[in-house]
């Protein structure tokens, strides 16, 4: 059975309502690579592979976007969920830095992606906000931009004063930074997909019960008892991996969004900038269209029912939230509330690579569509030209060594 993964009235599938339903897998297939999952990531890499001419059929058990990826606010940042320095003492001062350059580089290259191949997304470049809200998080703040400038991550400090007076954020300090952007998660994975059937892919509603190696292929068989046929299987399957896997290190997380309505005034800045702070969990903000999207409140995830109980009371906290960081917006009503099932690492990192057979393209974290991109990036490089060496550090069983 599927993981629940999302509830509520996501803003991004309210304002979609012609997405492409694919067919249901009524026969046997072969491919050169077989992707499971077709949300952002799965659409991702089948968009990648399909324009290098590679031969891809694509399955997902559910409707388009309908995963996480419908209930993502799709803040596209290179910063993971955790700071250079906290990284950089779990893993290494050089590898927490290359993670964070490969992650700016799958950034970049999905800005390219997007307008090479013609993908209608509303894609646009941003400036990214990570915001402290007390004096302790400013103090780690100076750490930090000093390590990022350091590192070559250019971003700028900006005080109490500069960011009330500039931006009319309520708040102790900020880092800003920019290779960040925002995007219509929904509309990246529609467009991804019709760019990759038009270059012949296949994609399916399937859902994939079992594996059968069988030398140089694996033959993947499915609930209603068709079979696919491959020489490489990648899974793009998200969180719900996690139920099949039980890597150490990650948390299943439930997380809380509310998007405005489009009369809410809009400082100039906000239109091209995302946000984050500093908090335990934290909270995130961008706008969409002239609406605000503000999620944040995670909780450990239990199951569905507990997660969407939560659902009042998170909404009202995220309004309260909205109003004490820009106190001069006035006020707004709501679009839409949704909740979503995530999951997070214990180093911020996705995990990426192989194993059992089987290639994981899994973007666990706040930035899942960075994750997802650069995936995709690895997992096209090694069908043709062999592994990245990038991909170690986002190794399974990683968290079980030291740096």
């Amino acid at each position: 059975m599927a993981l629940d993964l999302q509830s509520g009235q996501s803003y991004w599938l309210l304002r979609n309502h012609d997405l492409p339903a694919y067919p249901e897998l009524t026969r046997n297939e072969r491919a050169q690579v077989l992707i499971v999952g077709a949300g952002a990531t799965g659409a991702l890499a089948a968009a990648l592979l399909a324009e290098q001419g590679i031969d891809v059929v694509i399955v997902d058990s559910r409707a388009l976007a309908c995963g996480s990826t419908g209930a993502s606010t799709a803040l596209i940042s290179y910063e993971p969920d955790i700071s250079l320095a906290r990284l950089g003492a779990m893993r290494g001062h050089d590898s927490a830095v290359r993670a964070y350059q490969l992650a700016r580089d799958a950034n970049r290259a999905l800005g390219g992606m997007v307008q090479r191949l013609g993908i209608d997304c509303h894609y646009e470049t941003a400036s990214s906000f990570h915001l402290a809200r007390s004096a302790e998080q400013a103090a780690a703040l100076v750490e930090e931009h000093t390590l990022r400038n350091r590192a070559g991550f250019e971003c700028n400090f900006a005080s109490t004063a500069a960011l009330s007076q500039d931006y009319g954020l309520v708040g102790a300090a900020a880092l800003i930074s920019g290779d960040a952007a925002q995007l219509d998660p929904v509309r990246l994975t529609s467009g991804c997909l019709q760019f990759a059937v038009a270059r012949g892919a296949r994609c399916y509603r399937a859902r994939v019960t079992q594996l059968d190696h069988r030398g140089e292929t694996v033959r993947a068989l499915t609930e209603a008892g068709r079979h696919i046929d491959a020489e490489h299987i990648a899974f793009a399957t998200g969180y719900e991996t996690q139920e099949r896997l039980r890597e150490p290190g990650v948390e299943l997380t439930s997380t809380y969004a509310i998007a405005t309505d489009a009369r809410t005034v809009l400082h100039a800045w906000l239109r091209r900038a995302i946000l984050w702070d500093m908090d335990a969990p934290y909270h995130y903000l961008r706008s969409a269209d002239g609406c605000l999207l503000v999620g944040g409140g995670d909780e450990p995830f239990v199951d569905a029912d507990a997660r969407d109980s939560l659902m009042p009371e998170k909404t009202a906290a995220l309004e309260r939230y909205l109003a004490a960081i820009l106190p001069d917006l006035g006020d707004s009503e709501l679009v839409s509330a949704w909740c979503g099932t995530f999951a997070k690492t214990a180093d911020g990192l996705a995990y990426i690579g192989e194993r059992d057979g089987a290639y994981y393209m899994l973007g666990y974290g706040g930035n899942g569509i960075t994750f997802g991109m650069l995936g995709a990036m690895f997992l096209r490089d090694r069908l043709l030209t062999g592994p990245h060496a990038g991909e170690a550090l986002f190794a399974f069983g990683r968290l079980l060594r030291s740096p």
